[in-house]
């Protein structure tokens, strides 16, 4: 019966190891057989087993199996014959005999019938360095695009033009306490002092880094770096108190998240 592999009490399941196999073939002897060979094989586990296409349709979508062995004629036309190429499971070996030898062109293992440990060996062993190929061309793309990711990582400016005493300044963003609202622009409080930006404070706080920058009142934004040790002593202050000893306030609707902030922060 289809899937009849899944259905095993919960007392005596046992976690599959090893690259699952879905065997699809009419006749008992037969899957008897390769059932024997793969249990005589480390590397595989039989996931399922059937006798019709319909029934193995179910177990390839329930076991999804690395590896599928199956009879030559059962197998829809042209079905994962591409998957080679695109890297995709499952490996599919045709089981076939004189009268139903597959066509050479097709991109599919073959394992000749009957059963025989000399050619089913070779054949699963085959299988097996496909599955790992396939496997390895997949973490491949994977770590590709990961690291393409890395690389669309945003990039937080490093300085910010200011204004003082109508000179525009470059001002080093690590050097920034805290930025404070001041209707349309803000002013920067910082290591060099103070500064105007005629930008409104949702604006800038888009600009900078928020692993440093953190808002704690809708008109305060702060740099992590420049707090006090002492202002991690509470978790729920109403306000921070940063290196050059100036406190701003904690906005009601910004405790918890600073709280949360501090006590992680503390932790670390």
């Amino acid at each position: 019966m289809a899937a009849a592999t899944y259905e095993i009490e919960a007392g005596s399941r046992q976690k599959l190891r090893g690259m699952r196999v879905v065997v699809c073939d009419p006749d008992q002897q037969v899957r008897a057989s390769l059932r024997a060979a793969i249990e005589a094989d480390s590397s595989l586990v039989l996931a399922a087993e059937a006798c019709s296409w319909a029934e193995c349709e179910i177990d390839l979508a329930f076991a999804l199996p690395e590896l599928l062995i199956v009879r030559s004629g059962m197998l829809p036309r042209g079905w994962g014959c591409n998957s080679r190429q695109d890297g995709s499971f499952p490996v599919v070996i045709l089981l076939h005999d004189a009268a139903t030898q597959p066509a050479s062109g097709e991109d599919y293992g073959r394992m000749p019938l009957p059963i025989d440990p000399r050619t089913s060996g070779p054949a699963l062993n085959c299988a097996v360095a496909e599955i790992y190929r396939r496997k390895t061309m997949q973490l491949s793309d994977l770590l590709s695009h990961y690291m393409a990711g890395l690389g669309e990582v945003r990039r937080y400016p490093s300085t910010i033009a200011v204004e003082r005493d109508a000179m525009s300044i470059e001002l080093p963003t690590e050097s920034i306490l805290a930025v404070v609202a001041a209707r349309k622009s803000v002013r920067i409080y910082s290591a060099r002092g103070s500064f105007l930006l005629r930008k409104p404070i949702h604006q800038l706080a888009e600009e900078l880094d928020p692993s440093l920058f953190v808002r704690i009142h809708r008109s305060i934004i702060v740099n992590l770096n420049h707090l006090d040790a002492s202002a991690l002593a509470e978790d729920r202050s109403s306000h921070v108190v940063l290196s050059d000893g100036t406190r701003y306030p904690i906005g009601l609707n910004y405790r918890e998240s600073i709280a949360r902030l501090l006590i992680s922060r503390r932790a670390s």
